[in-house]
């Protein structure tokens, strides 16, 4: 789903943001209840579903960074330290090729568990946990950690650009819904946000974003998004508007 210009301009900053793939709490409720303790029901893993999804949406993300002409190693993988985003990262990253994933607590900071809870009272990772072992043993995470836990979703995501605009690497970073709406009412625009859509956007040195393309995997039910990504122009239904859904990518 093309949505504007892909140009970088001087300056400029290509991001791609990932929601996290489906989550045992909101699939199967008594299957996540059942598991869940006081320390953990916060931050439900990924259900097989999901992280099939997660594949898949990773293979798309591949396919697109080609039309880019964007190599994996020109490319890296934060994210949110939530059991879901951490697995998503790991089936996505495997799917792409990339070497690492870096943990960056910041990006859980928008969830609105890490709200809820405190990000201080949630664990920096998952490290020492039976599913986050089973689930990295063949996906690396580095020893790195991108920020600390005192860091908002926006600085997390603003210290990320800064750290790699040097090296004119692209970050990919897998976060949540919420991460995802914040940045799209930056580049004023709205949508839905399902399980592993993936959105593309530009950043600039004045601190304004724009929404370029939408990886919408082929996962995802038909007609799930029926008008998604609008801008606010198109909302008012003003002759000007454009449709801008095309099919997702095929893989």
């Amino acid at each position: 789903m093309s949505i504007g210009s892909n140009i970088l301009a001087d300056g400029e900053q290509r991001v791609f943001l990932m929601r996290h793939g489906e989550r045992l709490d909101e699939a199967d409720k008594r299957a996540w209840a059942a598991i869940a303790t006081q320390d953990t029901y916060h931050d439900p893993p990924l259900t097989e579903k999901g992280k099939h999804q997660a594949a898949v949406a990773g293979k798309a993300l591949k396919l697109h960074l080609g039309t880019r002409d964007i190599a994996i190693n020109k490319t890296k993988l934060f994210v949110s330290t939530s059991l879901r985003t951490l697995g998503t990262a790991a089936h996505a990253g495997k799917a792409l090729g990339s070497r690492e994933m870096i943990l960056t607590p910041g990006a859980f900071q928008c969830a609105a568990a890490a709200r809820r809870a405190g990000l201080s009272s949630l664990r920096m990772s998952a490290k020492h946990e039976k599913p986050f072992i089973e689930m990295t043993e063949e996906f690396p995470v580095s020893d790195k950690v991108h920020g600390g836990l005192g860091d908002t979703y926006s600085s997390a995501i603003d210290s990320i650009l800064n750290s790699l605009k040097p090296c004119k690497t692209v970050p990919i970073i897998v976060t949540h819904r919420e991460g995802i709406r914040l940045t799209l009412k930056k580049a004023r625009a709205t949508s839905k946000l399902p399980y592993c859509v993936c959105a593309e956007f530009i950043h600039s040195p004045d601190k304004s974003w724009r929404l370029v393309h939408v990886i919408i995997p082929p996962t995802l039910p038909k007609g799930i998004l029926k008008a998604p990504f609008t801008t606010p122009k198109e909302r008012t239904g003003t002759k000007d508007s454009k449709p801008t859904c095309v099919p997702p990518p095929k893989v």
